[in-house]
């Protein structure tokens, strides 16, 4: 048997399972895709109020001596 044959046949003894990781990762790719703005939404209405507050103090605004 040489390279090719051999590489073909343990191809196709594993064909079910490379079918079947490939599925998974195809699922996967979709939520992160759809998670990934869920994410960027919570950073920004978490960002928000921090910057407000790092503003004020670096205005010195509201800021007890």
């Amino acid at each position: 048997m040489d390279e090719a044959a051999i590489e073909a046949e343990a191809f196709r003894s594993n064909a079910e399972d490379l079918e079947r990781l490939d599925r998974m990762l195809a699922v996967l790719a979709i939520r992160f895709e759809k998670t990934l703005p869920c994410l960027m939404e919570y950073q920004q209405s978490r960002s928000t109020p921090l910057q407000r507050g790092a503003n004020r103090i670096l205005n010195n605004d509201d800021v007890p001596n």
